[in-house]
C-alpha cells in the first residue's frame, strides 16, 4: 500500500545573545569582516591547536577555527553583528572576550589562556580516548577488564562520562546489575524475566573488583590537540531546535563542565546533504519530529512529520538519500518499513512490506537507481520507491555462528551496486550481489590476547555486548562510486578501520586509530580520503589511503557521540557534515588550503 502524505514544515529559528560579559577586542577600520589574533600561554609562549569560537547574537551557529604553530588563528569573512568568542584548550581554563564586529572591519583578538590547577576540571575536558588510556593494563586481567569496557559499557555512553564516576566494588555491582536487567540496548527479551543481558551478568563480578579498585583514583591522560595541516579546518555547528523546549544547560560548550546532558540534548542521528545543499537528519528522540531539514546559509530550521495510526509523530534512524531523485529514505521504522520522502515536493511516501517478507531495519543506504536498502532478518532488503516494490535478498549464515551471535547493524552499497551488511556478533560483513544473487562473507579474526579465559571464548556475542577480543564490524562505507575498489568497515571494538577489495572479496589493508576512539562509520570523498566519526572520541578522522597517515580533528564540543558522516564533494574545499548525536548538532567541518587559510565554503 502506498501512502503519500504532504507535510508542512514548521519552521524555527533560534536566537542566542552573548554568552559572556568581558573586555572588548580591539577592532580597526581595515580588512573585510575579519576576526584575527594569537593565542599564548601565561608565560607568553604560543600554543599550538587552541580552538578559537565566535558566535554572533543573531545568528544559530557557532564558527571554531584552529591556532597554528605560532599561536595564530583566522576565521572565515564573518557578517557584522556582536559576537561572543572563547578560546579552549586542554589543561587551560577558558578565555573569552564580547566584541562588535563592523561591516568591513577588522578585529584583532588576542587571548592568553592561564593553566587549570583543578584536577575535576582537568579531567571533564578529557574525551573518551584519553579516560581509555588512564585504564591500567598491566597484567592479562586488567587487560582483558579494559578491552571488556571499551566493547560493552560505551554504546550508551562516552568514557568520558562512565570512568569519572567513583564507586567502589559494590556501588559498582549494583550499577552493573541495574544495567544488566534490561537497560536498552543491553536488555533483551530475557529482562522482564530477571535474566538480563548474559554478558553483563557473566563478567559482574570481575568488572565490578576492577572498577572499584582503579576508579576512584583515576584521573585521563590528555594526548595531543589538533596540529600540523589539520589546524586549517574551520567547524561550523548548527543548533537544532528543541521543539518548543530549552536547550539544555550542559551543551558540552564549555568543556570544564564535562559531556552534554544526554536526555535533555539527544536528537539528530544520520544525516544526508542533497542537491541544494540542504541537510537532512533523522531524529530517533526527539517527540515531534520524524525528519528535519536546515539551511546551511540561513541556518533555518524544518521539522517534518510523518504521523501513525494515533496521531503521533514516527521517529526515524538511518537516514540516506538519492541527489538525483531527491528520495530521502529512513529506517527505523516501527512496522518494518522504508520510509521514503520526497524532498522536492515534501511528501512522506510509506509503502508497506508485504505480509511474509522480513521487515527492514535501522540503517538504510542508496544504490546508483535511487533505490533504497535496509537491513533485514538474516538478509537486506530493498525499497524501489517509483513502484512500491520490495526484494528480499538472503545473505545465509556459515556454517557454525550460533543463534546467539547472530545480529545485523550497518548497510552499505559499493561502487559495483553490490550490497555489504555488517554481523557485529559473527564478527563478519556479508555481501549479495543483486543482479547474480551470490552471497558471501569477509571473516575478522579475534584480537590475539593473552590470558583469555574459557568464558572468553563461550560467551554470548553482540553489537554492544561480547568478550575483550571482539573486533566489532559496526558501520561500512564506500560513498559510492568513490570508494573505487574498496569498501571501508569501521571496526568499532578494535578502533581499526578495513578495507576490503569489492571484487575479490578480500581484506587488503586494516588502517589503525587512536585507541579507545571506536570509529563508527566510513565515508570516502572524491579525492579518496576516507573519513571516520568516532562514537567515543570528540574527534573527526581523517585517513589518507595511499600513505595510511591519520589527520586528527578535535571538536569544539564535549560528549559529541558521532553516529555517521556524510560528505559535499560540490562545495570547494569539500564539506564534510556529521551530527552530534548526544548534543543535537548539525556540524560541517571543511579544510582550507595552506594559500588560502581565509576562505570557506558558504
Amino acid at each position: 500500500m502506498k501512502v503519500k502524505t504532504s507535510v508542512t514544515g514548521l519552521a524555527a529559528i533560534l536566537f542566542v545573545g552573548s554568552l559572556w560579559t568581558a573586555p572588548a577586542l580591539t577592532q580597526s577600520s581595515a580588512g573585510s569582516g575579519v576576526i584575527a589574533g594569537t593565542v599564548k600561554d601565561a608565560a607568553g609562549s604560543p600554543i599550538e591547536g587552541v580552538i578559537v569560537s565566535a558566535r554572533a547574537s543573531h545568528e544559530t551557529w557557532t564558527t571554531s577555527v584552529y591556532t597554528d604553530r605560532q599561536g595564530s588563528y583566522q576565521f572565515p569573512p564573518l557578517s557584522a553583528g556582536q559576537y561572543s568568542m572563547w578560546a579552549q584548550a586542554k589543561g587551560y581554563d577558558l578565555a573569552k572576550v564580547d566584541a562588535s564586529l563592523a561591516n568591513q572591519g577588522r578585529i584583532t583578538g588576542d587571548f592568553a589562556l592561564k593553566p587549570l590547577t583543578d584536577p575535576r576540571l582537568i579531567a571533564n575536558q578529557a574525551d573518551g580516548p584519553e579516560w581509555y588510556a588512564a585504564l591500567p593494563e598491566s597484567n592479562d586481567q586488567e587487560r582483558r577488564m579494559k578491552h571488556w569496557f571499551r566493547n560493552n559499557c560505551t554504546a550508551c555512553h562516552p568514557a568520558s562520562f562512565v570512568l569519572g564516576a567513583r564507586f567502589d566494588a559494590r556501588g559498582w555491582r549494583t550499577i552493573i546489575d541495574f544495567m544488566a536487567r534490561g537497560i536498552p540496548p543491553v536488555g533483551n527479551s530475557d529482562a522482564g524475566a530477571g535474566r538480563g543481558n548474559p554478558t553483563w551478568r557473566a563478567y559482574m563480578d570481575e568488572v565490578a573488583e576492577y572498577w572499584g579498585r582503579v576508579t576512584p583514583t583515576l584521573q585521563p591522560k590528555p594526548g595531543p590537540q589538533t596540529t600540523g595541516a589539520a589546524t586549517r579546518a574551520i567547524v561550523t555547528e548548527y543548533d537544532i531546535p528543541r521543539q518548543g523546549r530549552s536547550i539544555s544547560v550542559h551543551t558540552g560548550t564549555v568543556w570544564t563542565d564535562g559531556p552534554s546532558t544526554i536526555h535533555e540534548s539527544k536528537g539528530a542521528r544520520d544525516i544526508w546533504v542533497d542537491a541544494k545543499g540542504q541537510l537532512w537528519v533523522s531524529d530517533d528522540r526527539s517527540m515531534g519530529r520524524t525528519t528535519g531539514k536546515l539551511d546551511p546559509r540561513t541556518g533555518k530550521w524544518t521539522d517534518y512529520a510523518f504521523f501513525d495510526e494515533q496521531g503521533v509523530a514516527r521517529s526515524s534512524h538511518g537516514l540516506n538519500g538519492h541527489t538525483k531523485t531527491g528520495i530521502l529514505f529512513q529506517g527505523g521504522q516501527p512496522d518494518g518499513a522504508i520510509l521514503a520522502f520526497d524532498t522536492t515536493r515534501e511528501e512522506f511516501l510509506h509503502f508497506a512490506v508485504p505480509p511474509g517478507m522480513p521487515r527492514g531495519g535501522g540503517h538504510i543506504d542508496v544504490d546508483s537507481e535511487g533505490n533504497g536498502w535496509a537491513p533485514a532478518t538474516n538478509g537486506v532488503l530493498r525499497l524501489n520507491p517509483k513502484t512500491g516494490e520490495y526484494t528480499y535478498f538472503p545473505i545465509p549464515w556459515p556454517e557454525g555462528v550460533r543463534e546467539s551471535d547472530r545480529g545485523t547493524y550497518g548497510i552499505a552499497v559499493d561502487a559495483l551496486d553490490n550490497v555489504w551488511l555488517a554481523r557485529p556478533g559473527a564478527e563478519m560483513v556479508g555481501w549479495v550481489e543483486p543482479k547474480t544473487g551470490k552471497t558471501g562473507h569477509v571473516r575478522f579474526e579475534p584480537i590475539v590476547m593473552p590470558g583469555l579465559t574459557e568464558q572468553d571464548r563461550t560467551v554470548a556475542r553482540g553489537m554492544n555486548a561480547g568478550p575483550p577480543n571482539g573486533r566489532g564490524p559496526r558501520r561500512l562505507g564506500s560513498s559510492g562510486k568513490n570508494g573505487g575498489n574498496y569498501m571501508y568497515v569501521a571496526l568499532n571494538k578494535s578502533d581499526e578501520i578495513a578495507q576490503i577489495d569489492i571484487r575479490t572479496k578480500q581484506v587488503v589493508k586494516v588502517f589503525p586509530l587512536p585507541v579507545g576512539s571506536q570509529p563508527y562509520d566510513a565515508r570516502v570523498d572524491k579525492n579518496g580520503n576516507v573519513w571516520i566519526p568516532p562514537q567515543n572520541a570528540d574527534r573527526v578522522y581523517k585517513i589518507d589511503p595511499r600513505t595510511g597517515q591519520v589527520f586528527t580533528f578535535h571538536l569544539p564540543t564535549r560528549g559529541t557521540d558521532i553516529r555517521m558522516l556524510t560528505v559535499d564533494d560540490n562545495t570547494t574545499p569539500v564539506s564534510i557534515w556529521l551530527t552530534y548525536n548526544r548534543s543535537n548538532k548539525i556540524v560541517r567541518l571543511q579544510e582550507r588550503p595552506a594559500a588560502t587559510q581565509q576562505t570557506a565554503a558558504r
